[in-house]
């Protein structure tokens, strides 16, 4: 399943705002759950010097990863598929 790197825009990147958007993120993929396609999040983390949210999740599409985020009602800066490299070995 493709993985898309998303940026998410901050206004206040304190605990109680962070808490809000992991709730919102979650609260959108429970409301899709039923649905196909389906997403899932690998990965979310704040990068204060930028005031991003950014988040890896694994989306059957690009149109499905966008959907979660507007179902989430939080502000989508910028979304990028991510290609999977296997290092090592």
């Amino acid at each position: 399943m493709p993985t898309y790197l998303i940026e998410v825009r901050m206004a206040d990147l304190g605990a109680v705002e962070r808490d809000r958007a992991l709730r919102m993120l979650t609260g959108a993929q429970s409301r899709m759950a039923g649905a196909v396609p389906v997403t899932r999040t690998i990965f979310a983390g704040l990068s204060r010097e930028d005031g991003m949210l950014i988040c890896l999740i694994e989306a059957s599409s690009l149109e499905s990863a966008r959907r979660m985020m507007g179902l989430a009602l939080l502000p989508l800066r910028r979304i990028r598929e991510i290609t999977d490299i296997a290092v090592g070995g």
